[in-house]
């Protein structure tokens, strides 16, 4: 699994849809990086009190 957060504060500075589009960009690098397909994966978006999260779970 792989995953890329970012604070809340920083979310609603930027927008909600923007900061999903920037971790999902990370979440890719990080699994280029590791030499996996990224078709492998699918994504999880989820949020807690402090961040959200752009989560790749492998299929």
């Amino acid at each position: 699994m792989f995953q890329s957060s970012m604070k809340l504060d920083e979310v609603r500075a930027i927008g909600k849809e923007r900061a999903i589009e920037q971790l999902k960009f990370l979440v890719v690098q990080q699994i280029r990086a590791a030499g996996e397909e990224e078709m492998n994966y699918r994504r999880s978006i989820s949020e807690t009190e402090q961040d959200l999260i752009v989560a790749a779970i492998l299929k």
